[in-house]
């Protein structure tokens, strides 16, 4: 092997001469052009390249410098690049800079088509990190914009966000419902922040889990059985069946007990029992001692949560009923009127009567609510309002103040509501959205009320925005939560009955 002789540019992979040489794939091109501008900067002639020919003095010194400028891109360009500048643009650094970028970043309508293609394919690898992911979306978001395309901060989220895998879905939630407007400069931020709170909560489940394991199997290694003489478990846990007493004796795996076995254990069957019911929509609440008799049932079982369903939905729009019966009914209140005053004469008591107070709530700015609930028969969602096929269970609506509220309410196992929240509110997303396109003024309530009587935090919430307060609210929430509860006794009563649904 040759020796070197000193002459020429180091060819050396890795060395920096290496690195400023430019392939002809036209997407490493932006960064190549901003590694060779700054190349020019070191030898001063950035400034020459990037401007126009002067028209006083120094026309001999721009040229000169032009023409190193020149000199020294052609020696970074591969033949293919290097062919079409040399005949065109020959000692002129500014045409041949010019025209490269015309090739490479080009604005005809084909490389636009395929660019925008790219941006709405774009899918995260599996190995790959959020940052790399974010690089080739912004490569494909500068050609574009080079391209003088417009792209909006919200249109260029959207794209990201449709690439992320499931993992990233609570993620994607929160971008979408959330009021705040974003740029696509705090969205990188927030989607690297995820990621990496999500690596290290993995990596300390998994530390935590493998500490766990350890120090459980060498406690066990340390245990010598009395019966058969081996280490790793105890007598009460040896299987071995070389006495006859070992083939009597009672022993259940699952609680570590000896008063019984595996195939009667509760505890066997209330996690199986448990582990069916969370993959339902609504679950079953109570301890059942045979699996089969209640899941046996097949469809049956779905007509008996639906009705479960319909009695919380029951009680719970009796409520918001008598609400807007009571709010159409009192006279608007203004903001100029003045309360009258009432002066007690001298030498006079005051009267013992507790003052009106007035109504509050997102109710007592309106007197024309209108309220149409799921029950009895199919619901038909105001076509005033929007057109679709949804039946949300409650529907409460002022024409006066273009103000729609959607009302859905599930019955899940308690361990299932907050899951069942963000279901229930991302469906109902889309109807909203219409809905605000016509003008109106729509918000959603996911309400859950536990299928063991449990009312989670949103029905309060619900309850108090529409101005339930005090003593009607206490009583609105404990009939809800009777009726669940009530109902979910009711189907384990009825759970053998084949007639009753």
């Amino acid at each position: 092997m040759a020796n070197s002789t000193g002459y020429g540019p180091r060819k050396e992979f890795g060395s920096r001469w290496n690195r400023l040489c430019f392939d002809g794939d036209e997407k490493n091109y932006e960064l190549w052009e901003t590694k060779f501008l700054a190349h020019l900067r070191l030898l001063s002639l950035k400034s020459t390249i990037l401007s126009e020919p002067p028209n006083d003095d120094g026309v001999e010194e721009d040229a000169e410098k032009n023409e190193d400028a020149y000199a020294e891109l052609i020696q970074l360009l591969d033949d293919k690049s290097l062919s079409l500048v040399m005949r065109d643009a020959a000692d002129d650094g500014r045409k041949a800079l010019k025209i490269l970028r015309e090739h490479y970043g080009g604005k005809g309508k084909p490389r636009v088509i395929s660019l925008y293609t790219e941006l709405t394919s774009l899918q995260k690898a599996v190995n790959e990190s959020v940052t790399d992911y974010v690089i080739r979306a912004e490569t494909a978001i500068t050609a574009l914009r080079n391209a003088e395309e417009t792209l909006s901060d919200g249109l260029l989220i959207a794209m990201v966000l449709m690439g992320l895998p499931d993992s990233f879905k609570l993620f994607s939630i929160h971008i979408t419902q959330s009021d705040e407007t974003i740029t696509f400069t705090e969205f990188k931020t927030k989607l690297r922040s995820y990621e990496s709170t999500e690596k290290f909560s993995a990596a300390c489940s998994e530390d935590d889990s493998v500490m766990k394991v350890k120090a459980r199997d060498g406690w066990n290694m340390k245990l010598s059985c009395f019966n058969c003489g081996q280490k790793g478990h105890k007598a009460v846990e040896c299987i071995s069946t070389t006495s006859e007493h070992r083939e009597q004796r009672q022993w259940c795996h699952f609680c570590k007990s000896s008063t019984h076995r595996d195939d009667n254990c509760k505890w066997r069957r209330r996690d199986n029992v448990k582990q069916v019911m969370d993959e339902e929509d609504h679950t079953f609440a109570f301890k059942v001692g045979q699996v089969d008799a209640v899941l046996a049932s097949g469809v049956r079982e779905k007509g008996r949560y639906n009705w479960r369903h319909n009695q919380v939905l029951k009680s719970l729009a009796e409520a918001l009923e008598s609400k807007r019966n009571t709010i159409n009914s009192l006279p608007l209140r203004t903001t100029n009127s003045i309360p009258a005053l009432t002066f007690i004469p001298e030498g006079e008591k005051r009267p013992n009567y507790r003052p009106i107070r007035p109504e509050t709530g997102q109710l007592a700015t309106a007197r024309d609510w209108k309220m149409l609930a799921d029950l009895g028969q199919q619901l038909n969602f105001p076509p005033e309002i929007a057109v679709t096929t949804l039946r949300p269970d409650l529907v409460l609506w002022s024409p006066s103040l273009k103000s729609v509220y959607i009302i859905e309410l599930t019955v899940p196992w308690e361990s299932s509501t907050e899951e069942a929240y963000e279901r229930k509110k991302l469906r109902y997303t889309d109807l909203a959205a219409d809905a605000q396109q016509r003008g109106w003024r729509a918000k959603i309530y996911p309400v859950e009320v536990g299928c063991r009587g449990f009312v989670a935090s949103s029905t309060t919430r619900l309850l108090k925005d529409l101005g339930i307060c005090g003593q009607a609210l206490r009583q609105t929430i404990r009939a809800v939560s009777e009726a669940a509860e009530r109902s979910s006794h009711w189907i384990w009563i009825k759970r053998k009955d084949p007639c009753w649904a």
